[in-house]
């Protein structure tokens, strides 16, 4: 079954993310990845879940605790700011495993984001239900001496607006009482999408214009605690991408390819680029 949402690809949110994120706003068409704060469904409050995730009827969305674990997204074309665009969405498959801290449910959502009757935005979501509370990671070491580096600190303000923006009621990135007593973690939890939204504008920004970006979710990240961004060309038109946390833990890992033909963007400097 195909869920269909078309709605405007309005200006302000785009120069609310940006304004969330301390950075110029976007003039034309929308920066890789920032089509996540578009086209989303409103679920009635009465459908949300306990954690404050929706629950749709539709889907066999199991109960635990939930987490994006990574995603996949092929860019045919730009979103255009302005204008509308239609997001289809399908449920691909669920998959369950066992893992270190219990059952794990992978549901794994198809989105294809469309304007002027062509494809722009082709992506799959992995999303993973886990039925205990994550095991913390001991930490690995320290970011990989890569060209380059950004780091990044995401405090409450930021949490709060990227959850609005998002549309996003989940409470581990707001309610830092159920965070720590329910899901066992030590502090609020940073949103995954923020994260692959900022390594992949790190690509963007060093590399032109994106045609590929994938990504893997490895540990949770934590609300005012440094988080150090790398990466790196890997010849021809491939770079790689990883983030970091202060404590030595690897959170994501992403690998993007881009347009040699296209140089990349001059969009000014800002806090934190590098």
């Amino acid at each position: 079954m195909e869920n269909l949402v078309t709605g405007l690809i309005d200006p302000w949110r785009a120069e609310a993310l940006a304004a969330t994120l301390d950075r110029p706003p976007p003039t034309e068409v929308l920066p890789p990845l920032w089509h996540w704060i578009y086209l989303l469904e409103a679920f009635p409050t009465s459908n949300l879940g306990p954690e404050g995730h929706p629950r749709p009827p539709d889907l066999p969305i199991p109960e635990g605790r939930r987490m994006i674990a990574g995603g996949e997204v092929a860019f045919h074309g730009h979103v255009p700011l302005g204008e509308e665009a239609t997001r289809r969405s399908r449920l691909l498959g669920v998959e369950e495993k066992e893992g270190r801290s219990g059952r794990l449910t992978f549901v794994r959502l198809g989105h294809r984001t469309e304007a002027r009757a062509t494809l722009l935005v082709e992506e799959e979501q992995r999303i993973v239900y886990l039925s205990a509370p994550p095991r913390p990671d001991l930490p690995q070491g320290s970011p990989p001496d890569w060209p380059w580096r950004r780091v990044f600190v995401p405090d409450e303000l930021v949490l709060f607006r990227f959850s609005a923006l998002t549309f996003n009621s989940h409470r581990i990135h707001y309610d830092r009482r159920y965070t720590t007593e329910v899901e066992g973690h030590p502090d609020l939890v940073v949103h995954g999408p923020l994260i692959a939204l900022l390594l992949a504008d790190l690509a963007h920004e060093r590399v032109g214009e994106l045609v590929h970006f994938s990504f893997r979710a490895t540990a949770p990240l934590y609300v005012n605690r440094p988080i150090t961004l790398v990466g790196r060309p890997t010849g021809g038109d491939g770079a790689e991408l990883e983030a970091w946390s202060d404590d030595g833990r690897r959170a994501m890992v992403a690998l993007a390819r881009f347009n040699p033909r296209r140089a990349p963007s001059k969009r000014g400097s800002r806090p934190g680029a590098g």
